[in-house]
């Protein structure tokens, strides 16, 4: 414990007040440079940004976020922030991080950090790294650990690696699509009746077909393009309807879209 710092604020009304940036930087930079600090962590990364700075605004994030990185590159130290993730959103931890994005643009390397529900175990992922020659994952625990205080001995949580792994943290954060399977089921549906009626048939049947089976119109309307059909008005006016015909030469492509 004799190797960390934990920074008291004191104002004219407190000694009790909280470290404000980029208001306080010139301070914390005084103390980081006088006691020659190596690594500074803002749990979490929000923890001392300006109430006036919004953590979902891009600008206000970059305004918190880049004269941190200045400083530690000035006095050759890791500022490290601690983020939480929210709802799925694809495989970009970035785009997964609560507020702005700006979070993990600005910074120079982000951890990913997920539990694997099987083991239990955690699984850590460079998932952002500029100065990392690879993408890398390890696995560790959380254990239980006695350390000598000034109070007496306590338990602490600490972290044990056990070794490199081919897991990568986005696969856990990211966990099943769940609209993989009834975007599957809507493909095969449109698919199997277009096919009995010839390989065309009026946009309405096709619709009560998908209806008869449980599926959204919004749902089916948007995988059709997956399934590969085409739309078409067939007459004129009053007479006139949409038809969706499977093109044979179209294929649907990763994006759900049709070339």
């Amino acid at each position: 414990m004799d190797r960390v710092l934990f920074v008291d604020v004191e104002t004219a009304h407190t000694d009790a007040g909280t470290l404000v940036l980029p208001l306080d930087n010139l301070a914390l930079e005084r103390i980081i440079a006088k006691e020659q600090v190596a690594f500074v962590v803002l749990d979490a990364a929000t923890s001392s940004m300006a109430s006036e700075l919004s953590g979902r605004d891009d600008r206000a994030v970059r305004q918190y976020l880049e004269p941190l990185a200045q400083l530690a590159a000035r006095q050759g130290c890791v500022v490290f922030g601690l983020c939480h993730f929210g709802k799925r959103d694809g495989a970009d931890t970035g785009k997964l991080i609560l507020g702005s994005i700006a979070w993990s643009q600005v910074a120079r390397s982000v951890l990913s950090i997920a539990q694997d529900s099987e083991s239990g175990r955690l699984v850590v992922t460079n998932t952002k790294a500029n100065l990392a020659p690879r993408v890398r994952s390890m696995e560790g625990e959380v254990v239980s650990t006695t350390v000598a205080t000034e109070d007496g001995d306590t338990e602490v949580g600490v972290l044990r690696w056990l070794g490199e792994t081919s897991r990568d943290a986005r696969e856990l954060l990211t966990g099943p699509d769940e609209g993989a399977e009834e975007r599957d089921e809507i493909t095969t549906v449109i698919r199997g009746y277009l096919i009995e009626c010839g390989g065309s048939a009026p946009a309405a049947d096709v619709l009560k077909v998908t209806r008869a089976a449980g599926l959204v119109d919004n749902a089916v309307k948007k995988a059709r393009k997956r399934a590969g059909v085409r739309t078409e008005r067939r007459g004129y006016g009053k007479s006139g309807s949409w038809v969706w015909t499977i093109d044979t030469g179209i294929g649907a492509n990763d994006s759900g879209e049709t070339t």
